[in-house]
């Protein structure tokens, strides 16, 4: 047999090889000081390298942090509800207002246009109204005309 590589070294150290490789390897080591010498050298980096790794898994055991636990952001919720809340509030107050305004401008130019038949045309559109004149009509069942009457 042939002297072995490290990497062959290592699987049979790892214990990946097969069982007929495991015996040819066997074999081998009896033979050659130098595949020997390889091998006790690989044995002894993976005894270091376990030793390490365990070292390093008891360190983190008995070092761990904490783990914290952390209540429930409520605060972000009851803000972002009192924020919309007010919003809501703030869009509906604005629409009040909105009609308002719109209101008291048609009142005005109904006053207005009021004021401006009045001075133009010397009359009075609410005369019927101011001279407490009634007009009486009456109609059938169709719709159709049977008495007019304005009264005094």
């Amino acid at each position: 047999m042939n002297c072995l590589n490290r990497l062959e070294i290592q699987r049979y150290i790892d214990k990946e090889a097969s069982r007929e490789e495991m015996e040819s390897f066997t074999n081998h080591m009896q033979n050659c000081a130098q595949c020997r010498s390889i091998w006790e050298t690989a044995k002894i980096e993976v005894e270091q390298v376990n030793q390490y790794l365990s070292f390093i898994a008891m360190d983190e055991q008995l070092f761990q942090n904490p783990t914290f636990k952390s209540k429930p952001n409520t605060f972000r919720k009851k803000w972002i509800f009192f924020s919309s809340a007010a919003a809501s509030v703030l869009i509906m107050l604005s629409v009040f207002l909105y009609q308002q305004k719109v209101n008291a401008k048609e009142e005005r130019i109904a006053r207005a246009n009021m004021e401006i038949e009045r001075s133009l045309y010397n009359s009075d559109p609410n005369k019927l109204w101011n001279e407490k004149q009634s007009i009486i009509t009456i109609t059938d069942e169709d719709g159709n005309l049977i008495y007019s009457n304005i009264t005094d």
